[in-house]
């Protein structure tokens, strides 16, 4: 049961996030606008999906997902060719970008909008998928089929949480929640508040199956087979996990937001995001580097893949990284935080036990000039640090750690912020 308080802060949150029916009918005929003009351009079968189609888009985010279905006989390297063709005679004087996910797709901006235009193999079942876009059809019918109307609201609330939390967006930048994954959780919990009490109570790995695809003795193979904290089941694809993408981290967060939220609603968790600046404030070091000319998914896997190398390298020289945030638009930017800025003089390394002798005596030999103590039945060492100081640290790992091959180290700037 949701309390008067908390039923007019969602009610005033929602005034501010939710289209209009003005809206609404503006951005349904602008979809068959760009619809009709495409059709007379293509022999491609042309629908909307996504949030527009569905009716669970948010007053700020007025994206278009526009759908090329071709014939299965249509060779997925004509793909590009016939996107381009289609936009190019339907919009000739606007200017577009080719993007890659799978395969190439067409992006524009048109009358404020960004219109993504996404050739795939038009397809019934699962079991005829021949790449991972060709599913959003299925998941768009799903969704007008189950979702009700009044729980439109409460997609558009959780939707609002997370982007206002940063955990909104399944891409690599940000590893959070999908906007399908927003609308199958509140199908299964039956509202925003009751996903709240749910998640602010989840015990990790969570396993969601709405369509029941797996018995009961089947889910503890299931959540291995997936290998995620968050296992959300496709009601279109039993094979497919529709919150892989959710990191750990954020499944946490979401889980401790959510407590938070219930013990004290307020429209703070519903705001605009920190920027990065003021996050970075309360943070001691920020690394700067040189944006290369790369999409943002190969950006950001690099990004990710240099930043765990970095934990990997400060760990391995005793520094425990306590925050580690980050941004790309001008140029990639990363601040961390570190629970020891500088590190004592000595550190302790754990040696055999006494009893192996012959073990003990390479310890000892393998670290001449040592202070040797006893500890555990061990033979221990007391060892002088090849880095005590964390910025010096940073500076080492940059100057000897090989990084991803679209970064470069050349460009990197180290200060205290």
């Amino acid at each position: 049961m949701v309390n008067s308080k908390l039923k007019k802060l969602l009610k005033s949150v929602l005034q501010g996030i939710k289209p209009s029916l003005q809206q609404l009918k503006e951005e349904r005929d602008f979809a068959k606008d760009i619809v009709s003009r495409l059709k007379k351009q293509s022999n491609a079968e042309i629908t909307v999906t996504g949030s527009i189609a569905k009716g669970t888009f948010l007053k700020e985010s007025k994206d278009l997902d526009i759908f090329l279905l071709f014939k299965q006989t249509v060779p997925k390297e004509r793909f590009e060719s016939l996107a381009k063709s289609a936009v190019t005679k339907a919009f000739p004087k606007q200017h577009y970008v080719i993007s890659y996910a799978e395969h190439p797709y067409v992006r524009l901006h048109l009358a404020g909008r960004r219109i993504d235009v996404v050739p795939a193999y038009k397809i019934t079942n699962a079991k005829q998928l021949k790449s991972a876009v060709d599913r959003s059809v299925l998941h768009t019918k799903f969704i007008l089929a189950n979702l009700k109307k009044k729980q439109i609201d409460d997609v558009l609330l959780l939707k609002k949480f997370l982007k206002s939390n940063a955990l909104y967006g399944a891409e690599i930048r940000i590893q959070g929640f999908s906007g399908y994954l927003c609308e199958l959780l509140i199908l299964y919990y039956k509202g925003f508040v009751n996903l709240l009490k749910a998640a602010s109570k989840w015990e990790l790995p969570v396993f969601i199956d709405l369509k029941k695809y797996y018995k009961k003795n089947e889910i503890v193979d299931a959540i291995k087979k997936f290998h995620s904290s968050l296992v959300v089941i496709d009601p279109t694809d039993q094979n497919r996990n529709v919150a892989a993408a959710v990191s750990v981290e954020n499944n946490k967060q979401f889980a401790t937001l959510a407590k938070k939220f219930l013990q004290n609603p307020n429209d703070q968790f519903f705001g605009s995001p920190i920027s990065f600046y003021d996050k970075v404030k309360k943070l001691k070091y920020l690394i700067i580097l040189k944006k290369p000319d790369v999409v943002d998914d190969v950006l950001w896997g690099q990004i990710r893949k240099m930043e765990r190398l970095l934990v990997d390298f400060l760990k391995k020289h005793d520094f425990e990284i306590k925050n580690i945030i980050d941004e790309a638009e001008d140029e990639i930017k990363i601040a961390i935080n570190l629970k020891q800025n500088v590190l004592p003089n000595k550190r302790l390394i754990l040696g055999p036990p006494l009893k192996l002798k012959d073990n003990v005596k390479k310890f000892k030999l393998a670290h001449k000039g040592a202070k040797f103590i006893i500890k555990n039945k061990k033979v221990c060492a007391f060892v002088k640090r090849d880095i005590r100081n964390a910025e010096e640290a940073l500076r080492m790992f940059f100057r000897t750690i090989e990084l991803p091959s679209h970064l470069d180290k050349k460009s990197v700037k180290i200060s205290r912020t």
